[in-house]
């Protein structure tokens, strides 16, 4: 797990950010009312997307920027949200895309979820 909160002062973010996406099996980009206008958080969703190892995830009431909204999002905005349900998928979602396969949607049609 990383995130960019961690960057030591003096280092170059930017590098230390693209060095870390670069070796990710996962990216989780965390859609909110203020991410979605942050040119910096769709730059690293894109990588994600791009290389298929995207995880979205939606904690407000907002729609993901246009390029993302062909890939299915785990929404946590709803009474019926649960982190262990979020931790899960997002688990099932970075493991299946590192081993190659498409992750079946864990949310969609699963009532009992």
């Amino acid at each position: 797990m990383w995130w960019d909160r961690k960057i030591d002062a003096g280092t170059a973010f930017d590098r230390e950010i693209e060095s870390a996406i670069d070796a990710a099996k996962c990216i989780v980009v965390v859609w909110s009312r203020y991410s979605v206008e942050k040119d910096w958080v769709r730059s690293e969703a894109n990588e994600g997307l791009v290389r298929g190892i995207l995880a979205p995830v939606l904690i407000d009431q907002v729609r993901p920027p246009l390029a993302f909204r062909l890939t299915q999002t785990i929404d946590m905005t709803g009474a019926d949200a649960s982190l262990e349900l979020f931790v899960e998928a997002v688990r099932r979602l970075c493991l299946l895309r590192h081993r190659g396969t498409r992750a079946p949607s864990p949310l969609i049609g699963r009532t009992a979820e």
